[in-house]
């Protein structure tokens, strides 16, 4: 499991399974890292799903399928 610091803008991740959430399983670009608190340990990958939806996610809660160059 990567940690915020090994993920970089273009990775391509796979959200979590949860029967709940219309993210359940779906494949996102990260596009941008978010500091939830001052502690960059804790920082929050920001993922686009589809054309226009996003979801923000800890770095242990996603998948890597495909790193960027």
């Amino acid at each position: 499991m990567k940690t915020s610091h090994e993920y970089k803008i273009g990775d391509l991740v796979r959200m979590p399974h949860d029967d709940h959430y219309w993210w359940s399983e779906t494949v996102g670009l990260v596009i941008g890292f978010e500091d939830i608190v001052p502690n960059p340990a804790h920082r929050t990958l920001k993922i686009m799903v589809g054309r226009d939806k996003h979801a923000r996610f800890g770095a242990g809660f996603v998948e890597l399928v495909s790193e960027s160059r």
